[in-house]
């Protein structure tokens, strides 16, 4: 309930996609089909299923304004006696802080590349050089244009 915002008062009498819809506004939104595809897969192989992290925006609580969210989904099939299939278990991992900061490390680390990728054509048109010292391992990483300017 803390990781959906909701109450159990709200979910009562309610189906899972009525509770918890695809975001409208995002047209990309495919948790809900990937969702029943899991579930059909529990029902024919009978065995559970473990889902990719799956981005489900969620509806912010008394708004209409949706907000991305990330999970780990896994469908549990629930037996009885007779090995028929009684329920699916739904449960989910909500990882939406480590998917938004490995989101965040991508694009710096994108960043990065793109400033060292301009460093080094200023380099070659300004013919000056730079170099980095590692204060933990205490080595010393010259560009290529400190070779160039040292004829090394």
């Amino acid at each position: 309930l803390e990781a959906t915002q909701t109450t159990q008062q709200f979910l009562a009498g309610k189906g899972l996609f009525e509770a918890f819809p695809n975001n409208p506004g995002n047209p990309e939104a495919d948790g809900e089909q990937n969702l029943r595809a899991s579930f059909l897969k529990v029902i024919k192989q009978r065995q559970r299923h473990k889902m990719p992290t799956q981005r489900y925006d969620l509806k912010e609580p008394e708004t209409e304004f949706f907000l991305p969210r990330y999970f780990e989904p896994e469908n549990i099939p629930v037996f009885n006696d007779q090995k028929e299939l009684l329920y699916i278990l739904h449960t989910v991992h909500d990882v939406t802080e480590r998917v938004l900061y490995e989101q965040k490390v991508q694009f710096a680390n994108s960043e990065l590349a793109k400033d060292r990728s301009l460093l080094k054509e200023v380099e070659q048109i300004s013919h000056f050089g730079t170099w980095e010292f590692d204060i933990a391992t205490q080595k010393i990483q010259w560009s290529d244009g400190v070779f160039r300017i040292l004829r090394i």
